[in-house]
């Protein structure tokens, strides 16, 4: 039988699976062989019609590369204080070890998303972060995530923040060189009860490359968790977040900037599961696109029959600033009970031209009144961000950003 070309190129992640020591855990060498078949069955997603998770972004450019696999080059940066435990997965050792068989794989569904099970079977070098019970750490965990040209990487991070706990996380995304390559992203967050996590993700892969991430969260009883992206980079970018909202007065604040340019493609897709009463979730993305780039914002909340007191609440905003750039924004509500407060809001439109001449008059140009009014268009969406050190890293970034247009 012959082999389309678009099969061998997956093929090659079949073949790189065989090549794996057997030296692991039988319970993880397990977890990857199911991950494998499942990818196997499932494939990268080909057609967009009929397929509304993947409706709006083309992945098919993928079955046309042939990447050289690499293990995930990740680096914890700064010190790490007693309580916190940041490591290598392979090094787990102990109660570590059980914590790892515990929880890895168990929020992120390999089984229903082709991203995820080749991830799950081809990770190498994963990312695991602990917070013992009760534990407050004051200085955010920095981890560097980067790629080569030419490479494919699955990275892998495991979070848990045991009850009580607080920990705020920061993780940078980028590319060693200009060329296209490949970085396959899983994340999985346990909050515990009483717990926080703040997570600060900021995602600058170069022009040509595809950023595929999961993120999967389950926040417990008043546990509550924090996140802040940044997407400026990558030529084909899609990140899922998904939360579930498990315990009663568990609660999320989820804030996003996208800016584009070129033929950037950038999109984010939430979604949000109240599973219990008096949860609350907040969400707003705001975005910048220039040039012929496209930015993607679906933002799904889904509340369960039987709970009370419930409040989500989702903004996306964004300025084109091209009459080529284009933006898809879809708010879905899916709600199964009358005891909510719930509103959503979408608006798309460009810099104000008044505001833009009133600056001019006090002696700006024209670039330099665009560039301070579309900084406080982003950085309005940091008064979230709680933590002092994220919340300079998180300017830093958008300030940057800005002056690079």
């Amino acid at each position: 039988m012959k082999i389309s070309t678009n099969e061998a190129h997956e093929t090659q992640y079949i073949t790189e699976f065989h090549k794996f020591p057997k030296t692991e855990p039988s319970w993880l060498e397990g977890i990857r062989t199911q991950a494998m078949e499942r990818f196997q069955l499932l494939g990268f997603p080909r057609n967009r019609r009929g397929n509304e998770f993947w409706k709006y972004t083309d992945v098919s450019a993928l079955l046309t590369k042939n990447f050289e696999h690499e293990p995930a080059n990740s680096a914890a940066v700064g010190s790490i204080p007693n309580g916190l435990s940041v490591i290598n997965l392979n090094g787990a050792k102990g109660h570590l070890k059980d914590i790892a068989k515990l929880y890895l794989a168990k929020f992120a569904p390999f089984q229903k998303d082709p991203f995820i099970s080749l991830n799950t079977a081809l990770f190498q070098d994963a990312v695991l972060i602990h917070a013992a019970e009760g534990i407050k750490i004051k200085n955010p965990v920095k981890i560097h995530l980067h790629s080569n040209d030419g490479k494919v990487t699955h990275p892998r991070v495991l979070v848990i923040a045991e009850d009580g706990s607080k920990i705020d996380i920061s993780l940078s995304h980028y590319g060693h060189s200009s060329g296209d390559y490949f970085a396959n992203v899983v994340s999985e967050v346990i909050v515990g009860k009483n717990a926080s996590v703040s997570l600060f993700r900021a995602q600058r892969e170069k022009p040509d490359s595809f950023h595929i991430a999961n993120t999967f969260v389950s926040v417990s009883e008043n546990g509550r968790f924090d996140y802040f992206s940044l997407d400026n980079g990558g030529g084909i970018a899609r990140h899922n977040i998904n939360i579930s909202l498990s315990g009663q007065n568990a609660s999320c604040n989820l804030s996003g900037v996208y800016v584009t340019r070129n033929t950037q493609h950038v999109d984010n897709h939430t979604l949000i599961h109240h599973l219990d009463s008096n949860t609350t979730s907040d969400q707003l993305f705001k975005g910048i696109l220039l040039d012929s780039s496209r930015a993607v914002f679906v933002g799904q909340v889904e509340v369960s029959p039987g709970c009370k007191k419930v409040e989500t609440h989702q903004t996306n905003k964004t300025l084109l600033l091209s009459p080529s750039a284009e933006i898809n924004t879809q708010p879905v509500l899916d709600i199964a009970t009358d005891d909510i407060q719930a509103s959503h809001g979408n608006a798309v439109g460009q810099v104000d031209r008044d505001s833009i001449f009133y600056l001019m008059t006090r002696g700006l140009d024209f670039a330099s009144a665009q560039k301070i009014l579309m900084e406080g268009f982003l950085l309005e969406i940091l008064k979230s961000v709680q933590n002092e050190s994220l919340l300079l890293e998180s300017t830093e970034s958008i300030n940057r950003t800005i002056d690079e247009l």
